[in-house]
């Protein structure tokens, strides 16, 4: 008899049981079969450990449009191909979409854009997201070693960069970042992987460009959760200094500027906009608050580098809503405001 569609892993009540308990222990995963693609995971699963019949799992199948996971293959191929709620379309808002990507907004705890789905009701359109986003970040846990949240996930909105299709491949989920709600660091990042097969082609200084972008559009000035792993920390040295860059080098010439327009303009706080320039050696000082920079000092960087400052993201790409952008746009009229209020008393270093 074939096996029926609710084969495939989504206990999510057992998961939370054994998560607040502490009782949930880590399964190890030799291969997990992504879509069409076999993947040696990196770190032990918090996958719930009902779900499985050892704590030693030979291959997991799990489903690339929803994450839904399975150690049965016949289960896992007749879902994928036919029943998969989510197989003509990853859930959540289109935000980005270009030529070759689209990014995916999606918020943990409800997703008012769910037609594409055919579900009963809007309960239930909530609670396959809720779903999704837990299967998704347990799936995440097995490349990110220090990967702690994967069952509360209604403080987080999540970003996926899905790939366009093409007469060859269906689109596919390649990656994603998350970041909280509320921040009280301000953080607009909290957690970022590009699964295995894509790593390697920029997809994570696009990610990084997006989640910068987003924080424009939300008027969040601030920066990654930390500590930075050492990837992470390349990877974000890398795209400020790109990011800078790029705005020194489209001003005009002798025109002053400052950390905090910098930062302004950026949406990089301050004081990583400082530390790189200094990292990247463009500064030279005139006085106590006065630092020269120039554009011969970015290219002498350029050059000793060889880096790539091209934009990870097209601008024209982004599609945020009138709604959010509004809001963004006020949060900065009021920031610009009670920043006017407080002039006299900053210390602004020049550039």
């Amino acid at each position: 008899m074939a096996p029926r569609r609710e084969s495939l892993k989504h206990g999510k009540q057992s998961a939370l049981k054994a998560t607040k308990s502490h009782r949930a222990k880590q399964q190890s995963v030799t291969k997990a079969v992504y879509g069409s693609y076999e993947i040696q995971p990196s770190y032990l699963s918090l996958y719930p450990s009902e779900s499985f019949h050892s704590f030693s799992i030979e291959r997991l199948f799990v489903c690339p449009h929803c994450y839904k996971y399975t150690e049965d293959e016949n289960a896992y191929f007749q879902h994928w191909k036919s029943f998969c709620n989510f197989k003509e379309s990853a859930p959540g808002c289109i935000v980005y979409d270009s030529s070759e990507y689209m990014v995916h907004e999606i918020d943990g705890e409800d997703e008012p854009v769910g037609s594409l789905l055919h579900l009963a009701s809007s309960q239930n359109l909530t609670h396959s997201l809720q779903l999704f986003c837990q299967n998704l970040s347990l799936f995440a846990k097995l490349f990110i070693d220090n990967k702690s949240i994967c069952y509360d996930v209604t403080t987080f909105v999540y970003y996926l960069v899905v790939s366009n299709p093409t007469n060859e491949r269906e689109s596919e989920v390649m990656g994603f970042f998350s970041k909280e709600k509320l921040s009280w660091d301000n953080n607009n990042l909290a957690c970022i992987l590009v699964f295995p097969p894509w790593q390697g082609r920029g997809l994570g200084q696009f990610l990084i460009g997006v989640s910068y972008e987003v924080a424009k559009r939300d008027g969040r000035l601030g920066g990654p959760e930390r500590p930075l792993s050492e990837s992470g920390k390349r990877s974000y040295e890398a795209y400020w200094a790109g990011a800078i860059a790029r705005y020194i080098l489209e001003r005009e010439d002798q025109e002053s500027t400052s950390v905090n327009d910098m930062s302004r303009a950026t949406f990089i706080t301050p004081e990583d906009i400082f530390n790189t320039t200094v990292r990247m050696g463009l500064l030279g000082r005139q006085n106590k608050n006065t630092f020269i920079l120039s554009k011969v000092a970015v290219h002498d960087w350029m050059n000793r580098t060889r880096a790539n400052i091209t934009s990870p993201c097209a601008a024209e790409a982004f599609e945020f809503s009138d709604a959010s952008a509004s809001s963004s746009e006020q949060m900065e009229e009021d920031e610009g405001d009670e920043n006017a209020s407080n002039e006299e008393n900053e210390d602004d270093s020049e550039i």
